[in-house]
């Protein structure tokens, strides 16, 4: 696992600038974070069970029960194993005037589900934002395995603050395989 001191190491490498720490620091939380964005990772995925009280509508906070969630994958009631649908705010009645059921929508931090069964139990599967600060806590699978895509995209930004176009450009070409490498290994689980 890289350490925050080897990935600012490695970042003054790259921009010969080790006297900008904080924009350094900076653009490595943002770097990490940009990273992950670059595809829906099955390695940022996780699960959560939710009980449920018994009512046909139940909301959730997703800020308490889903932390640092970035975008759902899928709400499941886990009872009937059956997955549910996202639906629109503006298309929660179907088109007799009725409430459609077996359905998920948010509002804010809020997740609102409407079960057809009055159902005891769902799961919610999330796609993680990752950890970026403190420091010392970062512990992701993009550091281990593509320590130079975070260390590029933190380079590049520091480069293109600091006006080195000329060098920017290489690592951006660097960078763009880097990348590429990445988002093809990680978006499935088997290999076809």
């Amino acid at each position: 696992m890289a350490t925050w001191a080897e990935l600012q190491a490695d970042v003054f490498t790259w921009t010969n600038r080790p006297l900008l720490v904080a924009e350094t620091q900076l653009a490595l939380r943002n770097a990490i974070r940009m990273a992950h964005r670059q595809g829906k990772f099955w390695r940022d995925l996780t699960v959560v069970p939710v009980a449920s009280v018994q009512s046909q509508t139940q909301t959730i906070i997703l800020t308490d029960t889903c932390p640092r969630m970035r975008q759902l994958a899928y709400v499941k009631d886990v009872g009937n194993d059956n997955f549910l649908s996202e639906a629109s705010i503006t298309d929660l009645l179907d088109s007799d005037g009725f409430h459609k059921s077996d359905i998920y929508w948010g509002v804010g931090d809020n997740l609102n589900i409407r079960s057809a069964y009055g159902a005891t139990s769902y799961e919610i599967a999330y796609y993680r934002q990752p950890v970026t600060t403190p420091p010392e806590s970062i512990g992701d699978w993009l550091l281990n395995d593509y320590f130079d895509v975070v260390v590029l995209l933190a380079a590049a930004t520091i480069l293109g603050s600091i006006g080195e176009q000329e060098i920017k450009q290489r690592v951006d070409a660097l960078l763009l395989v880097a990348m590429a490498d990445m988002v093809s290994d990680q978006l499935e689980v088997t290999g076809r």
